[in-house]
């Protein structure tokens, strides 16, 4: 009867345990499984995100859901800034449609998802966002180019793989990718780049990112696939753009001598005659 009663008892924790899902995960400390990312150039020059976010949570720091930092700060080649246009479009939880609070300050943007008064269940869950962009390309010569910070550097815990792909608008051949870890502003390169079956550049973290670090990309196209904007995406130029201006304040003061020199030397007395070299020709040439 004993034996019974032991059985029935291990019986009831072991279901109790299996109840709660992966117990084990819960046990460990809060952390980031995977982060994924789909980055989806369109032809009108915007940026298509999906982020696909599996995460454990244990009630420490993620108590009602996950928050989602971002920062965008760009300005035009005149120091202006841009307006970026964030626009989310999807937030699931576990496949499911989940509320939110989206909050503006400066250049930068926080989605807290989940329900102030509901604390969530220890547990793992897996969150996707959605969202459209604008004035994150930068516009060269010869080439589009696409720099994007995965990740982000704003998560106080673990991040155990990431990877991201970089859909290029169509008809569009990479050029060029490169892939960079670390805190920001850091250049390691623990990063593994493939090319997919669609060609398109995929790239995946070769170590666990630690709080502070993020993935960030880069990827290059020949110019010609998508609309360039009327203020450019960066604050990057090329080399024409320096010539241009340079040249500009070059003959702007050099018109500004001439006026000045002749004001200094009085009025100009003019010739009768043109001089010889705008003498029109007084037969066809030879």
């Amino acid at each position: 009867m004993k034996l019974k009663t032991l059985l029935l008892l291990f019986a009831v924790a072991i279901g109790s345990l299996s109840a709660r899902g992966d117990h084990e995960v819960i046990l460990t400390p809060e952390r980031i499984l995977h982060f994924d990312g789909n980055l989806q150039v369109n032809q009108d020059a915007t940026l298509l995100v999906t982020e696909t976010i599996k995460l454990t949570a244990c009630g420490d720091q993620i108590k009602h859901g996950l928050s989602r930092k971002f920062s965008f700060h760009r300005v035009s080649d005149q120091g202006k800034p841009l307006d970026v246009g964030f626009e989310l479009k999807q937030v699931l939880c576990n496949g499911q449609p989940e509320p939110y609070r989206l909050e503006r300050t400066g250049d930068n943007i926080q989605v807290d998802i989940g329900r102030r008064n509901t604390s969530l269940s220890p547990g793992v869950y897996t969150y996707k966002l959605v969202y459209l962009i604008r004035q994150q390309l930068g516009f060269f010569r010869q080439y589009d180019e696409l720099y994007w910070n995965v990740t982000g550097n704003d998560w106080p815990f673990t991040i155990e793989k990431a990877a991201a792909r970089v859909d290029m608008p169509p008809g569009a051949h990479l050029l060029q990718s490169a892939g960079y870890t670390g805190a920001f502003g850091a250049q390691d390169e623990s990063v593994l780049q493939t090319l997919d079956e669609q060609r398109q550049p995929v790239f995946s973290v070769t170590r666990a990112l630690q709080p502070g670090e993020s993935l960030t990309v880069s990827a290059s196209w020949p110019r010609g696939f998508v609309q360039r904007q009327a203020l450019p995406a960066t604050s990057g130029f090329d080399g024409w753009t320096v010539i241009l201006t340079g040249a500009g304040l070059l003959g702007a003061g050099g018109a500004l001598f001439v006026v000045l020199r002749r004001r200094s030397r009085g009025p100009v007395r003019r010739k009768k005659q043109p001089p010889a070299r705008f003498d029109r020709p007084s037969g066809p040439p030879n």
